[in-house]
């Protein structure tokens, strides 16, 4: 029966710092996309309809970039988001000045030259219902244009529901250099409505400078992202 050499003997005995392991968390915040200032002497509490000015987009986005349901900041400097956060429902006009419609609110004491910060950020906002006592009965998202709110008539937006998406876990990591290309795949996605199928799919990234696609329309395309 063999044996254990000396030296192995004491390999085993000693204690080995050979082996760890690295455990990195990071944290990621949100770009923000653009920033303005309310442009309304005569704003009250709790409007919907928000006209902006002084309007400038950060560098990478452009203002298509500015979409429903985005992330708000409503601040009394820059960058702040002291006096509230808004969910868009839409905007018209271009970059330096215009006007968004945000969704119900009677939390947020509007004053003129109140900051604004848009951010690439869409979190889990709620719709409040509004009814009234003729028709219409109910209202998703607060009262109706003619109340001074911005509210949808509700009729039958929920029989149709989108896609249910899909695209597979979360992905975090550092780029000092060159490009890292990684597989993404929303294959797994369902479709919620009945009789409905997922016939085409369109990837997009924000900001566009920062990473492209091999093909945008397909399931499961790659995504290289340059530092």
């Amino acid at each position: 029966m063999g044996s254990i050499s000396a030296g192995d003997l004491v390999l085993l005995r000693d204690r080995q710092d050979a082996q760890y392991s690295i455990e990195r968390l990071y944290g990621f915040g949100f770009p923000v996309i653009w920033k303005g200032r309310v442009n309304d002497g005569s704003i009250a509490r709790g409007d919907q309809t928000v006209a902006y000015d002084t309007g400038a987009l950060e560098a990478g986005f452009v203002f298509a970039n500015i979409v429903t349901d985005m992330l708000v900041f409503v601040g009394s400097a820059d960058g702040l988001d002291d006096k509230g956060r808004r969910r868009i429902l839409s905007i018209s006009g271009a970059e330096a000045s215009g006007t968004f419609i945000f969704d119900w609110n009677d939390d947020v004491d509007w004053a003129n030259n109140d900051f604004l910060t848009a951010v690439h950020f869409f979190p889990p906002w709620p719709r409040y219902p509004w009814f009234t006592i003729t028709g219409p009965v109910f209202l998703k998202d607060g009262p109706s244009a003619a109340l001074g709110g911005a509210g949808v008539v509700y009729v039958d937006q929920n029989e149709d529901p989108p896609p249910l998406v899909l695209m597979g876990p979360h992905y975090a990591g550092e780029l000092s250099g060159g490009t890292l290309a990684v597989q993404l795949s929303a294959i797994s996605s369902q479709a919620v409505a009945d009789g409905a199928t997922i016939s085409s799919y369109a990837w997009t990234v924000v900001p566009t400078a920062s990473a492209s696609f091999d093909n945008a329309a397909i399931a499961a395309p790659i995504i290289t992202f340059t530092a």
